[in-house]
C-alpha cells in the first residue's frame, strides 16, 4: 500500500483516486483492502469494484462501509450466483 502511494507522490499525481478490484475471493479481499486504504487515507477517494464478492462482514461493518465519505464499494453479482448472496 505505501509503494503505490508513494510512487504517486513522487510522479506529483497523489490527487487521483484509487481503484481496488478483484474476484470471488479476491473480491471479498478487495472491500477489506478498500475499507483499510479509505481509513488510513481519509483524504484519498477510494473505489473498490468487485465481480462474484461473497458477503463481507456482519451489519457494523456494512455500515461502517456505507459511512465513509471517500469509499465506493460496487458488487457485479449474476443474479443465480449462490456465492454472492449467502450470509454466514
Amino acid at each position: 500500500m505505501e509503494k503505490v502511494l508513494k510512487f504517486q507522490d513522487e510522479k506529483g499525481i497523489s490527487d487521483t483516486k484509487l481503484f481496488v478490484t478483484g474476484h470471488s475471493l479476491g473480491a471479498a479481499l478487495s472491500v477489506l483492502f478498500g475499507i483499510r486504504l479509505a481509513h488510513k487515507y481519509p483524504k484519498r477517494d477510494v473505489q473498490v469494484i468487485n465481480f462474484g464478492c461473497p458477503k463481507v462482514g456482519n451489519a457494523a461493518f456494512a455500515q461502517l462501509v456505507n459511512t465513509k465519505a471517500n469509499l465506493c464499494v460496487q458488487r457485479v453479482a449474476h443474479k443465480q450466483d449462490v456465492i454472492t448472496r449467502i450470509r454466514t
